[in-house]
């Protein structure tokens, strides 16, 4: 069911590291849903039934057309992904009781007058009275999870390009960063839109972070503040991270079965970049080299068990083989059905999960042939190629 709504009503107080919310959860069909709750505290279900309940999650039975009401504090300093301090707001763990499948969310934010905030949405409003914002997020597809990224000490920058909101919230002393960045940003939505399709959103967004991350959610990207005072960031990862709206934030991962998002953002953003500036055989020969130099009989996973990189043999997979796969896939079929097959498995999966049948059945659909035996072939097999190097010569200029 894609129908799950869920209106997020959060006060955040950062002098006290302490959230507290309220949540009301609805759906046009009688259902059940399970709510992860670890580490809330004070977690009361006011209308609905409780199911069953364990340490860390709660299954609750939603009824057609009648909310389910929660209240909740958290204290989310323990967890990972979560930052508080009298400066600065970041949510990107698990932080409000949280349902495992997509949802539509409203979510409404208190923070004191000083802050700016940032989370998923379309249109953002904001109010004050006495000393406190209150931020209204309008944001009217599935997700699998809100975040929230808010400062006392964030500038705001904004552009336009074709009807999308281009927005930088940098620190006041990055703030001069900001023009560059929204340079790029356009530059990269002109690029992305004309390969894949429309850009999925209304707006896009680059924030500066207090912690060091670089992670892209629907309609905003989180940099750390050490990454994007880097000067070729702008030419590398936030490429990287704006390809992700298409693939990771708005067609979104079926975790359970691989993650395909990972090397097909690679492939088509930095190996893309490698490539403008004739460098593609080197980007693919420094994947060789990894993959020779970090997988063993005991690091090597199937292509298709990827899920996200835990350690260094993870990612030359997941990233580096995967890149390589798309990389076969475009010699194959040739430039326009690979990038025609993208589009469609775009149009085909916007706003819902997708797993890397999906992938094979979209490029089948636009190819007209069967892939079976080149994805069984990528996704399943762990036998390690031996490289070996014959008739080698030394050639001194």
């Amino acid at each position: 069911c894609m129908d799950l709504h869920y209106a997020l009503e959060v006060h955040i107080d950062p002098s006290k590291k302490m959230i507290s919310g309220k949540a009301r959860i609805s759906s046009q069909h009688d259902r059940e849903v399970t709510l992860g709750t670890a580490s809330l505290t004070n977690l009361t279900v006011h209308s609905g039934r409780v199911i069953s309940k364990s340490e860390d999650t709660m299954l609750v039975k939603v009824t057609k057309n009648i909310e389910t009401h929660l209240s909740f504090q958290v204290f989310p300093m323990d967890m990972t992904g979560n930052f508080m301090d009298t400066e600065h707001i970041v949510l990107t763990g698990h932080w409000y009781p949280l349902p495992s499948s997509l949802a539509e969310y409203q979510l409404t934010l208190k923070v004191p007058q000083e802050f700016v905030a940032v989370s998923e949405a379309d249109t953002i409003h904001r109010e004050q009275s006495d000393d406190m914002a209150t931020y209204s997020f309008g944001f009217q597809h599935p997700v699998e999870a809100v975040h929230i990224a808010a400062s006392s000490r964030f500038t705001v920058k904004r552009d336009y390009y074709e009807g999308i909101e281009i927005a930088a919230y940098f620190f006041k002393e990055d703030a001069a960063l900001a023009d560059t960045y929204i340079r790029h940003a356009m530059a990269y939505l002109r690029q992305y839109q004309e390969l894949l399709t429309f850009y999925p959103y209304r707006r896009f967004a680059i924030v500066e972070n207090i912690l060091p991350t670089g992670i892209s959610l629907p309609t905003f990207t989180l940099l750390g503040r050490d990454v994007v005072r880097l000067p070729f960031i702008v030419k590398t990862s936030l490429g990287h991270e704006i390809l992700h709206q298409w693939f990771g934030s708005a067609v979104y991962i079926d975790s359970t079965k691989g993650n395909w998002a990972e090397g097909l953002t690679t492939y088509l953003a930095d190996h893309a970049a490698a490539a403008g500036n004739g460098l593609d055989t080197a980007y693919r020969k420094q994947i060789m080299v990894n993959y020779d130099a970090y997988i063993r009989p005991e690091t090597v996973i199937p292509l298709r068990a990827f899920k996200y990189r835990r350690s260094r043999s993870d990612g030359v997979i997941g990233y580096g083989k995967t890149a390589m796969f798309f990389h076969e896939l475009q010699n194959r079929l040739g430039p326009d059905l690979f990038h025609k097959a993208l589009s469609d498995f775009v149009h085909e999966h916007l706003f819902k999960k997708a797993s890397w049948q999906d992938v094979q059945t979209s490029f089948e659909k636009v190819a007209g042939i069967s892939l079976e035996e080149t994805f069984a072939a990528w996704l399943t097999r762990t036998d390690i190629p031996a490289m070996d190097i014959q008739n080698a010569r030394l050639l001194v200029n």
